[in-house]
């Protein structure tokens, strides 16, 4: 089980990120997708959805985008990628390797592939250089370990900012830190820093009461 990245430049969305930086976006799962149509829905959340609007079909990586739903804070999306998405998701998966998901941000793609053997992700990084593409991996683990230890599923960034408010006692009684101490050291600003902690929450309250977050977020 491999977690690696793409610059966002080099992958998708990168014309959205540049006018709604504190968006992010997440792929939805899907079993079987018809042959040749990746990551077809995906979930966007945003401080203002209706810029996200306006700026996905605009967007060079896609050919067309249909919203589903929306709700407070997150849309859903169909999409139809172009021919640039296609070609670097078949350099991830041309040796034996199954995409599993995919979150982005406006720095970076972040790709959890399986792959049948260590062999064929040194082999899939030599295609990725071989092509131009930036690939660098993160991680590499094995699949019970993978299973075990991701059980919630936070992006890197809602880790990294939940693990810097905790060393830094933002959870602490009295407060170590304000929310905008914290904001000027994540580096974004005051409402993306509280949506992040707001969404990473819901995961670890999801996982931690054993609840299905669709039928939560209607409530």
């Amino acid at each position: 089980m491999v977690d690696a990245t793409v610059p966002t430049e080099q992958f998708a969305l990168a014309d959205v990120f540049d006018e709604v930086p504190d968006a992010t976006v997440e792929t939805v799962p899907v079993v079987a997708p018809k042959a040749g149509n990746v990551m077809p829905f995906l979930w966007v959340w945003a401080p203002d959805l209706d810029d996200v609007d306006r700026w996905f079909e605009r967007d060079s990586s896609t050919e067309s985008v249909r919203r589903l739903t929306r709700n407070e804070d997150r849309s859903l999306y169909q999409v139809e990628w172009g021919s640039r998405v296609h070609a670097i998701v078949s350099v991830l998966i041309q040796v034996q390797g199954t995409l599993l998901g995919a979150t982005g941000d406006d720095c970076n793609w972040t790709f959890r592939v399986l792959f049948p053997e260590h062999d064929a992700v040194s082999a899939t990084y030599d295609h990725c250089k071989e092509y131009g593409i930036d690939l660098s991996i993160r991680r590499v683990k094995g699949v019970t370990d993978s299973i075990d230890r991701n059980r919630v599923e936070l992006s890197d960034k809602q880790y990294e900012t939940l693990t810097t408010a905790f060393e830094m006692d933002y959870y602490s009684i009295p407060r170590g830190i304000t929310l905008g101490e914290l904001a000027e050291e994540v580096g974004v600003s005051h409402q993306a820093l509280s949506e992040r902690l707001r969404r990473g929450h819901k995961q670890l309250v999801l996982n931690a009461l054993r609840v299905d977050g669709d039928e939560q977020a209607s409530d």
